[in-house]
C-alpha cells in the first residue's frame, strides 16, 4: 500500500509531535498533486525528474492536447496509477489550475 508524508500548504504535517502519513488512495492523491509541481531539476537525486516548465510548458505552443501528454505521462509514473483520464485545464486570473480524473488500484481520485 502507497504511504507518504502528509503535507499542507506550510510543509510537513506533525500530529503531537509525529510526522503524519498518509496512505492508499489520500497517498496516491498527494503524491500527484507533488510529482506535477516538480519542476525538472529540483530533485537533487534525480536531476531528470519533473516537468520541464520552462521548455515544454511555456516555451512551446504545442496546445492544449500536447500539455494533457505531458501531464499525462507525469501523473501516470506511479505503480499505483493504472489509467488517467480527464485532464482538464481552467484559466483564472492569470493561473492554470490543472485537474484530472485518475484510476488508481484502491479506486478513483479527482486531483
Amino acid at each position: 500500500m502507497a504511504v507518504t508524508i502528509a503535507l499542507n500548504e506550510r510543509g510537513i504535517i506533525l500530529d503531537k509531535g509525529s510526522i503524519k502519513t498518509l496512505s492508499g488512495v489520500e497517498a496516491v492523491a498527494q503524491d500527484i498533486q507533488t510529482r506535477i509541481l516538480l519542476n525538472k531539476g529540483e530533485n537533487p537525486y534525480n536531476m531528470q525528474d519533473g516537468i520541464d516548465y520552462d521548455t515544454d510548458v511555456f516555451g512551446k505552443f504545442g496546445g492544449e492536447e500536447y500539455l494533457r501528454n505531458i501531464y499525462r505521462d507525469r501523473i501516470g509514473d506511479s505503480p499505483e496509477i493504472t489509467d488517467v483520464r480527464k485532464i482538464r485545464f481552467m484559466r483564472e486570473n492569470g493561473t492554470v489550475n490543472v485537474s484530472a480524473e485518475v484510476q488508481t488500484i484502491y479506486g478513483v481520485v479527482n486531483v
